[in-house]
């Protein structure tokens, strides 16, 4: 999806490439909002049904979409099948499951960060790998190659071996709507952290324009700056989730804000990619914190992560369709200050969390 703005551009006739940035941003907005909305209903059905069996289904439905777009001819229908997708896949939600119950309490957000970090190394290959194919074959070989390659993933979930130590038994029957209060803020933080870190996919190729740069030029930039932004995050969630503590969460979404307010004002690839591996450090720690919190509950697990996960796909959605039209409207100065303060929301959001648990804590003591 690195090169969606770029095969909307080039190859289905759309007039102009702040226009594509539109396209581009409208897909995800509408393709993520729509799989906010159906992760707590793929965490119920993993409870219910099994992680493996789930994971599988999602698989198999989000490669048919990939290879679906590789043969699209409008960007209509671009944007029809990104709907599709999100309704029909749900793969994180169910990853994220899988893991909460078959990792002990105490490990579970250093295993989630290091999910995370295998997760976005896939993110790292895809771009490095779709710069040759985009250069060498056009788009639609990224998208169709990349639906073969979830299909050839799906022996090895075949083979895999899920052990379930802890939850989803106890509570397959119903949902507890009790245990679900008080998510509010976690769904408010993860939502913004994800925004904040996800806006830059659509608006990066206008930006290196903007930068002077074009043609080959311009796919191969796009490419190295995507892939050199989730090797940062790749290799940042490991340190930070190990190494920074709960309390220190809002400190490193404030520091995150102010370099996302930097990239705005510069037009110098070299220059935006330094705050880019930055800001990608500092958003890294939040979301395995704030999962693996979650993850320690035992009723419910499949439909809270479900939930949080939610908000991470919700702030996919928003990121990107925030930043292209603020863009499109404005100018991109304007959506990178814009994006600096969804992440600085981010940072003020956990600050009332982390209280809230001292209070939590403190009251247990003294019972």
């Amino acid at each position: 999806m690195a090169f969606l703005t770029l095969f909307i551009y080039g190859e289905l006739g759309v007039g102009s490439l702040a226009e594509a940035v539109m396209w581009a941003g409208t897909a995800q907005l509408l393709s993520n909002s729509a799989l906010a909305i159906m992760s707590p209903v793929w965490g119920w059905l993993t409870d219910r049904i099994g992680g493996k069996k789930m994971l599988l289904r999602v698989m198999l439905g989000n490669a048919m979409i990939l290879i679906l777009v590789s043969f699209s001819t409008s960007a209509y229908q671009i944007v029809a099948l990104r709907l599709v997708e999100g309704i029909i896949t749900g793969t994180g939600t169910i990853v994220i499951i899988i893991i909460a119950s078959s990792v002990e309490a105490d490990r579970l957000p250093q295993v989630l960060g290091y999910q995370q970090s295998i997760m976005t190394a896939g993110s790292l290959l895809g771009p490095a790998i779709g710069v040759v194919m985009a250069t060498a074959l056009g788009f639609r070989s990224c998208f169709l190659i990349s639906g073969l390659m979830i299909l050839a993933a799906i022996p090895f979930v075949v083979w895999a071996r899920f052990e379930e130590k802890r939850g989803l038994a106890k509570v397959r029957s119903k949902i507890d709507w009790r245990s679900l209060k008080g998510l509010s803020r976690d769904f408010i933080a993860l939502l913004s952290v994800q925004a904040a870190y996800n806006f830059v996919t659509p608006i990066l190729p206008l930006y290196l324009s903007e930068a002077g740069l074009a043609g080959d030029a311009l796919v191969q930039y796009t490419g190295m700056i995507l892939a050199v932004s989730s090797l940062s995050y790749a290799v940042s969630v490991p340190v930070t989730t190990r190494f920074f503590k709960r309390r220190a969460i809002p400190l490193l979404l404030a520091a995150a804000s102010g370099a996302v307010f930097l990239q705005g004002f510069f037009r110098q690839a070299m220059i935006f990619a330094t705050l880019r591996i930055a800001q990608c450090f500092l958003h890294s720690a939040a979301p395995s914190r704030l999962l693996g919190e979650a993850g320690e509950e035992e009723a419910n697990k499949g439909v809270t992560l479900g939930i949080l996960n939610s908000a991470r796909t919700i702030g996919n959605a928003i990121g990107p369709f925030l930043a292209s039209s603020v863009s499109y409207t404005m100018n991109l100065t304007t959506a990178f200050t814009v994006t600096s303060s969804v992440s600085l929301l981010a940072a003020i959001v956990t600050i009332p969390r982390r209280r809230r648990h001292l209070a939590t804590a403190l009251s247990l003591n003294s019972h």
